[in-house]
């Protein structure tokens, strides 16, 4: 809100009457039960009362001149002010006062003339409760103190006093309010504070300044919510009672609607023009004054047309320097003259000054708001400023002055594609290329959207039609190229590249083109070879320096990268993809919370972009930020509810948080917007097998390899799918396509180690198991000392480290005496909870706690689990011995004399794993599928389970009998001397089994139908550990019938004790 001083104007309102019945008038006409007229005696105290006030005192209605006094009236504002300049007059000029026309040009300077015959004019809502409408109220009320009437018009006073906003002053007399303040001297020096109590009274049922729809004012009906309704039924409203108002029901809202007014506004004063014979010039105040139509010129005038005819003969010949000269003159002169600042400000556009272009274009927009031209270059440059929302207003109003004006159109294409409107850019190309069909940009714009959609085939139709009309046109040669580089065409890809660059070998765009093919082909060394030769052309190009980035990214080279990235950022830090992409390499290298920030930071910089909200998604789902990364997409579609990208990724988020019918939602509706999305069809193939839903799941997966064939990740994702129905052969020949796509692809050569091992290839198995060496996690660990390859240590000590969970520790620990049989001291690297558990475990020396960066002193270092190949592990060379791990004699000792008055046969059973582990939702069961063995005779069930599951124990049904130890579990330790007392242990694939099986205890091992590799295929026993059973499921996610196999199988076991006994 602004003091009334910084107001434009005071009006003073005789009478509410009026000739019209305006939609949504702003004066609330026709809902008084009868108009009043102000008193003259009155009329002439609030003249007297703005004497002094130093802008403009207006007079207005309803419509003015029906006040039966009004030439009184204007004889009085003339002798009290007789400045006519500071006098305004708004009226409709209705046909039978004629006779005013002396009187209004001898009083009044400024004349807003209102004809409605001339043409269309659109009012927005004014009875609609703030409180009632689609703005929630914080905007509200930010709204309503930025309101367009109280800070660029006027105050008012009618006969009721005076009021901060003309509107408040309609409402107290319509509603029979209570009144303004006293029209006293110097009443206009109130401030906002002093507004309050009427804001309180008004703004909340006024929706002026809500961005609503607009309506036609010849349609008379008012738009009016449903509280504002009830209070005009109740003060009589003649306009409600003839049923001139429509119910307002939250409706879209439309912000052009300013727009529309302007533009009307406008043309109504070219046409008041013509029609009264004025001659008019719009004032930086926006009102309008009138002059003598045939004013003569001055000399000044005509050597100012000779200044701006040469000009304009120099910037069309490109001597930007002598136009800019005559320009300036000419502005020296006259500071206010339309066509000089229009063609200065063009001309530093054209030569980059955007600062001095926005100022004399605003300037020039200012002074004729009607100027087509000015209001478009206007939006280029503050496009070009990246003042992306400003610039679309710009173009709007140049397309609302001329409709037919196909650069605006063409321009406005150009910001909704910058904003990913994609929708929309394409309306506004294709109007641009209907109003000019020869435009070969437009064409080439076009075909950049479509193949931003992923419609390949559209855009190559699209660039095909600009080279038709501009055959020398490089860059849709260039984009024509990467074109057809998707489609596969390769020898016609590189055929337009290099036509391209005949035509223009400078062209850093078509270098830029050039090297994002290559890049995109593999030819990591020429894309850059490209990149760089483009920015020896031009250095500062940060747009190239950021496409570096992400190629030295893609080729591994990521120190390089950051710096490149780096380097663009310097150049331009306001630039949104760089920051993008430093995301991108930061999320690669592991680094994901500063790639969070990189994303941020981009976000911040283009907050519409729902590709960024996409990337930081995906990022915050490997932190397993989960509702946060799932907020991130969401809002990602909200933007651009078409991007099937954005519902893929949602899916994936949602499929790790096991929400897998809303993952399937997602993928559906990503495939529903892009039939050909692999990815989305391979995600869908993944869920599917997650649901046991098998034939769909290789189908899903069959298709995204058919719909992307030279995807390594989609061969990877079917031979997962194959290898989990045990189709291992087909799913190793998935794996070998994806290698052969991408030879580093870690994740498929990971994949293919286990489909090897599972059947029992193990040289090969452990060759490619190494890869695993290469995957996020293990890039974290740096060694500075050399990698053991399996010589003899003399003497040396060398660190082993586990890697991965506790299972594969306790499985592989048997390797550590044949590694101190190799001659060295051996230190052991493993978590916490296995110290005591391994510290007396034969083969080590030192156990030591996990850390990044050990702080210990060693002469070479290997993982764990590269122990088996190193030391050449076939089937039938497994160390398999047991017991390799020790229990504390003490421990056992004390686990014994807990239990001794229990004679039956001691089982103890786990039926969970670590819920972190992305295997756990299916090799884990529930204690329920344990019931039926819980109730056998003479036998005792001791829960070793460990976590969240370890609470099932305590809504056991009766007759179930267990004894929960997980309170007395401190670490590995008491669970092998648990284990120690126990005659069996029952399992699924957890630690636990592992422990037992290395303790050579007793140990059934509960499988799921897809095993891990170790537990190899289509056998009950196991090659590392002598003592252990293999259950498995014979249908996937199915435990009912192997616990029936447990059960017939542990009756038998108690049966040949007793037996025994």
């Amino acid at each position: 809100m602004r003091p009334l001083l910084d107001m434009d104007v005071i009006q003073i309102e005789i009478t509410n009457a009026c000739v019209h019945q305006c939609a949504n008038c702003t004066r609330l006409v026709g809902h008084s039960k009868k108009p009043f007229f102000m008193d003259l005696d009155f009329f002439k105290k609030a003249v007297d009362s703005l004497v002094d006030y130093p802008k403009i005192i207006g007079i207005m209605g309803g419509e003015p001149l029906l006040h039966p006094q009004f030439t009184e009236m204007a004889a009085y504002l003339k002798s009290k002010v007789p400045d006519k300049i500071k006098c305004g007059l708004w009226s409709t000029l209705p046909k039978g006062k004629e006779k005013y026309a002396p009187i209004i040009a001898d009083v009044f300077g400024n004349v807003l003339l209102n004809d409605h015959t001339l043409g269309k004019l659109y009012h927005s809502p004014i009875l609609v409760s703030a409180n009632e409408s689609v703005v929630d109220k914080f905007k509200m009320w930010y709204l309503i103190d930025h309101c367009w009437v109280q800070n660029c018009w006027s105050a008012s006073i009618n006969p009721k006093g005076a009021f901060f906003c003309e509107i408040a002053a309609a409402f107290d007399i319509v509603f029979d309010g209570p009144g303004g303040w006293t029209v006293s001297p110097e009443w206009w020096k109130k401030t906002p504070k002093d507004y309050v109590e009427q804001m309180k009274q008004y703004c909340v049922n006024c929706s002026a300044a809500l961005p609503l729809h607009a309506r036609l004012d010849t349609e008379e009906t008012d738009d009016i919510s449903k509280g504002n309704l009830e209070r005009l039924i109740k003060v009589g409203s003649p306009k409600v009672k003839r049923g001139k108002y429509s119910i307002y029901d939250k409706g879209e809202r439309d912000s052009n609607y300013h727009i529309n007014e302007f533009r009307n506004n406008i043309e109504y004063q070219m046409k008041i023009a013509d029609k009264y014979g004025l001659y008019l010039r719009q004032n930086k105040l926006g009102y309008l004054q009138p002059f003598l139509k045939n004013t003569p010129k001055s000399q000044d005038e005509i050597n100012i047309k000779d200044c701006l005819q040469k000009g304009h003969t120099y910037h069309q010949a490109g001597n930007l320097k002598e136009a800019s000269i005559l320009y300036q003159k000419i502005l020296a002169q006259q500071q206010e003259h339309i066509d000089a600042n229009f063609l200065l400000g063009t001309l530093y556009l054209q030569a980059g000054n955007l600062d001095k272009a926005a100022e004399l274009l605003q300037k020039t927009v200012l002074l004729k708001p009607d100027h087509v031209e000015a209001n478009n270059n206007l939006g280029t440059v503050l496009q070009n400023q990246g003042k992306l929302d400003e610039a679309a207003e710009s173009y709007k109003r140049a397309l609302c002055l001329a409709p037919d004006y196909s650069e605006a159109f063409y321009n406005l294409g150009n910001i909704f594609y910058k904003q990913h409107k994609f929708n929309k850019a394409i309306e506004h190309y294709k109007q641009a290329i209907i109003l000019k069909p020869d435009d070969h940009e437009a064409f080439l714009n076009l075909g950049n959207v479509f193949k931003e959609l992923g419609k390949i085939d559209d855009a190559e139709r699209e660039y095909r039609k600009s080279i038709s009309l501009k055959p020398d046109y490089p860059v849709a040669h260039s984009r024509l190229g990467a074109i057809l580089q998707e489609l596969g065409k390769l020898d016609e890809s590189i055929k337009s590249i290099k036509r391209a660059q005949i035509l223009d070998p400078d062209n850093i765009d078509i270098l830029n083109n050039l090297a994002t093919i290559l890049s995109k082909q593999g030819e990591y060394d020429e894309a850059i070879e490209s990149y760089n030769r483009a920015l020896k052309l031009k250095p500062d190009a940060y747009l190239i320096q950021t496409n570096l980035a992400s190629t030295l990214k893609d080729s591994g080279r990521l120190e390089e990268a950051l710096t490149s990235c780096n380097k663009a950022i310097e150049i331009n830090p306001n630039y949104p993809e760089s920051h993008n992409t430093l995301g991108v390499i930061l999320q690669g290298s592991g680094q994901l919370e500063e790639a969070v920030k990189s994303y941020k930071k981009a976000i911040e910089l283009q907050p519409d972009n729902p590709e960024l909200y996409s990337n930081l998604g995906s990022v915050l789902k490997e932190l397993d930020r989960f509702d946060e990364a799932v907020e991130c997409c969401k809002h990602s579609i909200e933007l651009n509810p078409e991007n099937a990208d954005a519902f893929n990724n949602l899916g994936t988020i949602l499929q790790e948080q096991r929400k897998l019918d809303e993952a399937i939602a997602n993928y559906k509706q990503a495939i529903k917007l892009m039939p050909d999305h692999a990815r989305a069809h391979s995600n869908l193939g993944t869920v599917s097998q997650k649901q046991g839903n098998t034939v769909e799941a290789v189908l899903y997966c069959h298709l995204a390899v058919t719909l992307n064939p030279g995807s390594a990740e989609l061969h990877n994702n079917l031979g997962a799918i194959l290898q989990k129905q045990e189709r291992v052969d087909e799913a190793i020949t998935c794996y070998d396509n994806a290698i052969e796509l991408e030879p580093d692809y870690t994740e498929a050569h990971l994949n293919r180690s286990f489909a090897l091992l599972l059947t029992g290839k193990y040289k090969e198995g452990w060759e490619e198991n190494e890869w695993r060496l290469k995957t996020k996690a293990h890039c974290l660990r740096k060694f500075h000392n050399l990698r053991w390859d399996g010589s003899p240590l003399k003497g040396k000590t060398i660190l082993v480290y586990a890697e991965q969970g506790f299972g594969d520790t306790i499985q592989f620990v048997r390797y550590l005496p044949m590694v101190q049989e190799q001659g060295g001291r051996v230190i052991f690297e493993c978590h916490k909870s296995l110290h005591r558990l391994l510290r007396d475990c034969t083969g080590i020396d030192k156990v030591v706690e996990k850390t990044t960066e050990p702080k210990i002193t060693f002469d070479t270092h290997i993982s764990l689990l590269s122990l088996p190949g190193i030391f050449n592990t076939t089937l039938n060379s497994i160390p398999s011995e047991t017991p390799y791990i020790s229990v504390n004699s003490g421990l056992a000792k004390l686990w014994r004399n807990l239990h001794t008055y229990n004679n039956d046969f001691k089982i103890g059973i786990v039926w969970a794993g670590n819920a972190e582990n992305k295997r756990d939702n299916i090799r884990s069961c529930s204690l329920k599928d344990f019931y039926p063995l819980l109730n056998i005779q003479g036998t005792a069930f001791y829960s070793l389970q460990k976590g969240p599951a370890s609470g099932e124990t305590e809504n056991t049904p009766p007759g179930i009998k267990i004894i929960n130890l997980n309170n007395q579990l401190r670490d590995f330790a008491d669970t092998a001397a648990i284990i120690d007392n126990l005659d069996l242990v029952i399992s699924v694939d957890t630690a636990v089994a592992h422990l037992a099986g290395a303790l050579g205890k007793p140990v059934w091992n509960l499988l799921h139908f897809a095993p891990d590799w170790r537990w190899l295929l289509n056998r009950n026993d196991s090659p590392w550990y002598p003592e252990m059973r293999l259950f498995r499921q014979n249908i996937l996610n199915d435990w009912t019938y192997l616990f029936k196999e447990v059960k017939n199988a542990l009756l038998q076991e108690v049966n040949d004790i007793k037996k025994n006994n």
